[in-house]
């Protein structure tokens, strides 16, 4: 059957049988057929020519002399198997992958075909030396890939030219911090109406949840909002978790909508190993609302989950363009709080502006605004063009722990930082700004917490020695 099947292959079956009714060493890939086939008519001193086709397959096979009874065809011992290797490893175990490099044949592009239809590792699909031409002889020359992954010994691996290329891999994620994916990761939503942010578009955004026993069921109950500042820490505000120190907490990272999980990339939940709260904090009138959560593990960074910058010393973000991002409610008094993560443009504003501002409210005009907090409100022209009685752009309750990130004045496509939401005069007032603990204010006491939790020589965000005039 072989000989009237695939005649181009007979010669080189009939060597073989030559060689293992004799008992011959194999012939290495440079020497000639010629040399072979006189090498094993001398030796053997039969006439192989005149075999047929069930004795050379019982010759290859049960290993016997030309004219012998052929013995029964008994199934090869399966090689053993090595732990870990996957199917496709196995059939290369077992095809001899020991004699060369074992050629892939699970890609897109690759499939295993009769050795006649690849030439020079491309399947033939013009026809070219396959066809009977009329006139003239026709060639294969191609040397088949001995070394594949196919389950047939004539079949080999080759490309097919007509296979549409594989998508380039992607190079490795470079970890940034204050990166703002403004066209969402993966892909942008469009249709949107109410200030939703694009997903991962945000970061650095964080969600503080407190783990509870609900009615014998563990449920993930939302505290407040935070923002990655080291691949291990999250800073949120005092106020959300003086209180629960003690109590098990986590925090989730790469969230955007929070009552499905069809997002493009999950996200990741990692429990909270240590919360400190800054030691000046004062929960009746939120002086120092400042607050780091230590996680058990650093978090794998990134497209959708990456650090905020911290803002620079002696830098004045005064009238910086910011975004203050959340999942708290919508209106002060009876609004609902947010499916998908919201963002809202707010500008920062002067600590004088402020301090004047909130004097025209219930808080008198004697107020006095602690240089812990900043602030931050829609920008002025946005205000001018709205209805006298329209709220204005502003956070609100349940937004409270979630970061300002605002644009680096020396590096605009880089955000930093700029202010923990922490309280303010109802929500969204026109003229009145919302009020945010200041990390400026805090960054040599955050930069001594996070060194002396990780045990570090230097300065982990490499700022200069403190001055002795600056805030613990």
């Amino acid at each position: 059957m072989f000989s009237l099947v695939f005649s181009g292959m007979r010669v080189l079956i009939v060597l073989a049988a030559a060689a293992c009714a004799a008992g011959l060493p194999q012939q290495s890939a440079g020497q000639s057929n010629a040399q072979v086939t006189t090498s094993s008519q001398q030796q053997t001193g039969a006439d192989i020519s005149s075999l047929t086709d069930a004795e050379l397959l019982a010759a290859l096979t049960g290993g016997v002399d030309p004219g012998q009874q052929p013995a029964p065809i008994v199934d090869p011992v399966p090689p053993t198997p090595t732990p870990g290797l996957t199917a496709e490893e196995l059939a290369a175990q077992s095809l001899g992958a020991n004699q060369g490099e074992t050629v892939r044949c699970s890609a897109s592009q690759y499939f295993c075909v009769p050795y006649y239809l690849c030439h020079e590792d491309q399947i033939i699909t013009d026809g070219a030396s396959l066809i009977d031409i009329r006139f003239g002889s026709k060639a294969n020359d191609s040397e088949p890939l001995s070394h594949s992954e196919c389950p047939s010994f004539i079949d080999v691996c080759c490309r097919d030219p007509t296979a549409p290329p594989d998508p380039p891999t992607p190079p490795p994620y470079v970890p940034r911090c204050g990166r703002r994916n403004e066209f969402g990761v993966n892909a942008r939503i469009t249709g949107f109406q109410d200030g939703e942010s694009q997903f991962g578009e945000f970061p650095w955004m964080a969600a503080v949840l407190r783990v509870e026993n609900v009615g014998g069921e563990t449920k993930n109950l939302f505290v407040c909002g935070g923002a990655l500042i080291h691949p291990q820490v999250v800073m949120t505000a005092a106020h959300c978790v003086a209180s629960l120190a003690q109590a098990p907490l986590k925090v989730r990272l790469g969230e955007w909508d929070t009552q499905h999980t069809t997002e493009f990339f999950a996200h990741e939940d990692v429990d909270v190993a240590s919360v400190a709260v800054h030691e000046k904090f004062n929960g009746r009138n939120l002086h120092n609302d400042m607050a780091l959560l230590f996680l058990e593990r650093p978090v794998q960074l990134q497209e959708h989950i990456d650090t905020l910058c911290l803002p620079e010393p002696g830098v004045d973000y005064t009238g910086a363009e910011c975004v203050a991002t959340g999942w708290g409610k919508d209106r002060f008094d009876s609004g609902q709080y947010q499916t998908v993560l919201k963002q809202v443009e707010l500008q920062r504003v002067g600590h004088e502006y402020c301090q004047q501002q909130l004097r025209t409210t219930r808080l008198g005009r004697r107020f006095l605004l602690d240089r812990s907090f900043t602030c931050a409100g829609a920008p002025p022209s946005s205000v001018d063009a709205l209805p006298a009685d329209a709220p204005v752009a502003d956070t609100c309750t349940g937004d409270g722990g979630s970061p300002l990130a605002c644009r680096d004045p020396a590096q605009p496509d880089r955000y930093v930082h700029g202010g923990v939401v922490a309280w303010g005069i109802g929500c969204g007032e026109k003229g009145i700004p919302g009020v945010y603990a200041d990390p400026q204010y805090f960054l040599y006491w955050i930069d001594q917490r996070v060194t002396q939790y990780f045990q570090l020589a230097t300065s982990y965000f490499g700022f200069p020695p403190q001055p002795a005039a600056a805030q613990l």
